[in-house]
Parts: C-alpha cells; sequence; structure tokens
C-alpha cells in the first residue's frame, strides 16, 4: 500500500545532487525511497553504527559507563532523558522501591 509522506526541505542541494546521480526518468518520491533505503541498509551493515546504539536501560552500570565515555556528544541527550523522566516520575507520584 502506498503511503503519502510530506518532508520539508532546509537545503535544495542536496536534492539536486541526489537528481545527477539518479536516473533521469525516476520520480522524485521513488529517487527519496531509494535513497532511504540505500543508507539504513549501509547503517546496518556498518559496525561503526552499531557500536553508537545506547545500551539497553537495565544494562550494567559499566556498559553505561564505556558507552558515554566512548561517546561523550551524546552526554547530554541521556541527561536530557533522565530530567523528563524524572519529571514524568515525579507528577504520576511513582512509588519508588
Amino acid at each position: 500500500m502506498t503511503q503519502v509522506k510530506s518532508i520539508s526541505i532546509k537545503d535544495e542541494s542536496i536534492f539536486d545532487r541526489l537528481q545527477q546521480v539518479t536516473p533521469n526518468n525516476m520520480g522524485f518520491s521513488q529517487q527519496v525511497s531509494h535513497a532511504v533505503k540505500y543508507y539504513v541498509d549501509e547503517c546496518e551493515k556498518s559496525d561503526d553504527i552499531n557500536q553508537e546504539r545506547l545500551p539497553s536501560f537495565d544494562a550494567p552500570i559499566d556498559d553505561w559507563k564505556e558507552y558515554m565515555n566512548n561517546h561523550p556528544e551524546h552526554v547530554g541527550n541521556i541527561m536530557r532523558r533522565i530530567a523528563q523522566l524524572t519529571n514524568i516520575l515525579k507528577r504520576e507520584n511513582y512509588a519508588v522501591q
């Protein structure tokens, strides 16, 4: 089943480049679909991308320490998420055991 998706374009130059590397008779939707598929396939194959995945929530704390030491650029995002979860827990008055 075909679904309609909408995207906003901030930098048209990337789509100009996409136009240059795809066949002239390929429609825009098909171009984007192929580009996304290629990106996802490459990410799944890349060890670098797979290593950046967050440890599971209940992973040993040493896994989290190692992740944050190896990816300090993600620490801010982790801290923001912890603050969001803390606010939800406080607002909902969950009993901590």
